[in-house]
């Protein structure tokens, strides 16, 4: 939903989450939980959360809030 007003953002948001799932996932592979961490934060904060707001967004201009 956030890529019918802001493509680009949608984009770099997904692909940041997507880069962190990685990491998430090279470090479950190794065993050791503190390895997780990078990547669950990364996938969080720079991919999850921005993707909510560009999503939430889309959805106020689509309702015509702004």
């Amino acid at each position: 939903m956030g890529d019918s007003r802001h493509p680009i953002f949608a984009a770099a948001f997904g692909g940041a989450y997507l880069l962190g799932r990685i990491i998430y996932t090279i470090g479950y592979w190794t065993g050791k939980a503190n390895y997780r961490l990078p990547g669950s934060f990364i996938g969080t904060f720079f991919g999850l959360l921005p993707l909510v707001g560009v999503a939430l967004s889309s959805a106020a201009g689509m309702i015509g809030w702004w």
